[in-house]
């Protein structure tokens, strides 16, 4: 196994020609298709997408607390949902719903969810008509009288969960328990904050820490990924771990969102002493949650990060984020992609071979020049555990190693 820093420096190294490489790889071969013309229109979907996401990433300080909401609420539901559906979900709920227009619609006595209430409502249902069609199925018998069962969750709260055709006629919503629960605690976070006079939102989670766009090393470089932890750790505890850093990634903090695939993608590189490359796919996803591979992701990122950066790219973090999903992710129509590059010739370690193989580094540290810059002790590789099975909630995890076995697109950023 390579050490830590050997792995930085391999990664100042080569890392912006790999990079390159990998958005070539996307846009020409991952937007394949029967003809040159459909093939350049993919091209162009794939491009607009991302200039317009990459153009949206900006650290906003002065955000306001309803601003804020609406990045948050939206997060929430891209999680573990598969992109296409939750697009749809997202315009469903802010056409439908008052409280997802505005955050001045919340109140705290009116969004109460009691979980047990919930499952003790669905499992009778369940039990009778199975787990994929029950609602449609229970509300067109005599016996559907949700009023009479909810005496804890109130009324604005279940109305959303049955999808209440009076109150929301069309509402496309997924009833996760762990999802509602984030929703309100976000609400709650806001405005009670609000509520105490405070006039930034961020402020909450930032407490008054201030960030810039300058790639720091060093001492530095590790103070301000100390005050990112504490921001990360506010995130988390509202709406969970890689929401939470999908949600920082996106406001244009410095962090990547290491999801399945892009870790996946760096243990084969191998960039993760975590997790080597001689693991599958299946291995790696039972552990890309583990907070050390969390933390090993997102210190190399910030290498990569700082690299691309000296070569003129900007919002290095997002950048590098969404070029290696979509090198990884299955095919995904809406944003012009049709293959998963993957899973062709040899995937990305091949492609790394032939960078290595091909190109002249313009810059080269060596490993203990990469130490200073990146001081780090290193990581122990992760122990894989077996699969357990959890309750009837999934949880972010569950959410997404559901998704691996579905084979579906882990990217979930509009």
């Amino acid at each position: 196994m390579q050490t830590n820093a050997v792995i930085n420096a391999e990664i100042c190294n080569y890392g912006p020609a790999l990079f390159e490489a990998i958005r070539t790889a996307v846009t020409e071969v991952a937007t394949a298709a029967g003809s040159a013309v459909e093939h350049r229109a993919n091209q162009e979907t794939l491009n607009y997408k991302i200039n317009k996401l990459m153009g949206q990433v900006i650290f906003q300080p002065n955000m306001s607390h309803d601003a804020l909401w609406q990045v948050l609420w939206q997060r929430v539901v891209y999680a573990g949902t598969l992109s296409a559906k939750a697009t749809a979900e997202i315009q469903s709920m802010a056409k439908l719903v008052p409280l997802f227009q505005s955050l001045d619609h919340y109140d705290e006595k009116r969004f109460i969810f009691d979980e047990a209430e919930w499952e003790q409502f669905v499992q009778p249902w369940k039990a009778r008509y199975g787990k994929t069609n029950w609602l449609q199925r229970a509300k067109s018998t005599p016996e559907w009288r949700p009023e009479a069962h909810f005496k804890k969750t109130t009324l604005e709260v279940w109305k959303m969960l049955v999808k209440d055709e009076v109150a929301y006629p069309g509402l496309k919503f997924s009833a996760w328990p762990q999802k509602i629960k984030k929703y309100l605690n976000v609400a709650h976070t806001l405005h009670r904050h609000r509520q105490a006079g405070n006039q930034l939102a961020l402020q909450h989670y930032t407490e008054g820490r201030t960030f810039n766009t300058t790639h720091l090393t060093g001492a530095d470089w590790v103070e301000e990924r100390q005050s990112l932890a504490k921001v990360r750790a506010k995130f988390v505890k509202d709406v969970g771990m890689l929401t939470a850093m999908h949600t920082m990634m996106d406001l244009g903090l410095k962090t990547i969102k290491p999801d399945r695939v892009m870790t996946y993608l760096f243990s084969q590189l191998g960039w993760l002493q975590t997790l080597p490359s001689t693991l599958s796919k299946d291995e790696v996803v039972k552990a890309y949650l583990n907070k050390n591979v969390v933390e090993e992701m997102t210190q190399r990122a910030d290498v990569l990060a700082y690299r691309l950066d000296e070569v003129g790219h900007l919002q290095t973090h997002r950048l590098q984020d969404i070029w290696f999903v979509k090198y990884g992710q299955e095919p995904e129509p809406e944003w012009g992609l049709t293959v998963n590059l993957q899973e062709k010739n040899g995937g990305i370690g091949q492609l790394f071979s032939k960078v290595k193989n091909g190109a002249t580094p313009e810059k080269t540290i060596d490993a203990p020049t990469a130490a200073r810059l990146w001081p780090s002790t290193g990581f122990a590789p992760v122990k894989i555990r077996k699969s357990t099975t959890g309750g009837s909630n999934p949880t972010e995890a569950h959410q997404q190693s559901q998704r691996s076995r579905r084979g579906s697109s882990d990217c979930r950023y509009r």
